[in-house]
């Protein structure tokens, strides 16, 4: 067996760009609405300040939470057509090309500046929790619902993955970066993706009313 490095805590998160609007890529006649980069712009704003403005403190917006993560500017590097970036996602596979991309421009960001230490790799460690990748494709943008992508110790995108409410952002990294596990990742090894929609009102944009 090979040594790999397991994290005493959540290694950190980033923040992945993917839409960039449709503009560029289709032509007259393609059948789709076409949406340009100025309103893909406009929608992304309102994601990021929900995402940023943590429903406890609302006059805070903690534009710090990732750091230098945040990969939003390079459509190239970044841009995903799909509605779902998520479609883009080859489990325990290769990296995603644009969480590939991001990583490249931020080869630390797997430490999350926290102490590691060398274990050795077994099915445990390939189902750990290494880094939780936010990702702001078209459905969070126009919808409100974040997508959350937990990538092993390899960079491969683990199975279960979720949307959450874009004013939940701020709780799941910062729960992450805790050391918790946002993700409930099974060893069933089962494609999953779970909304976290308490009050069931299928609104991204809305917030869950407190639980007693």
């Amino acid at each position: 067996m090979t040594g790999s490095w397991e994290w005493d805590r959540a290694a950190g998160a980033i923040w992945i760009r993917t839409w960039y609007g449709n503009e560029a890529s289709l032509g007259e006649g393609s059948g789709e609405d076409i949406v340009t980069r100025a309103s893909a712009d406009e929608a992304y704003s309102r994601l990021w300040r929900k995402a940023l403005h943590p429903y406890q403190l609302h006059d805070k917006f903690d534009a710090d939470m990732f750091g230098p993560f945040i990969f939003d500017d390079n459509d190239a590097a970044y841009g995903v057509a799909a509605r779902d970036a998520d479609d883009e996602v080859e489990l325990m596979k290769d990296i995603p090309s644009f969480i590939l991309s991001a990583l490249m421009r931020c080869p630390d960001a797997m430490e999350g500046g926290y102490e590691s230490r060398i274990v050795e790799e077994d099915d445990h460690t390939e189902l750990a929790q290494s880094l939780l990748v936010v990702v702001a494709d078209r459905e969070a943008c126009e919808e409100g619902w974040a997508l959350l992508i937990a990538l092993n110790h390899r960079g491969q995108a683990l199975h279960l993955r979720v949307r959450c409410k874009a004013y939940l952002v701020w709780e799941q990294v910062n729960h992450f970066r805790d050391g918790g596990m946002p993700l409930d990742i099974t060893e069933s090894k089962e494609n999953l993706m779970d909304y976290l929609d308490a009050n069931r009102s299928g609104d991204g944009w809305d917030e869950d009313e407190p639980q007693d």
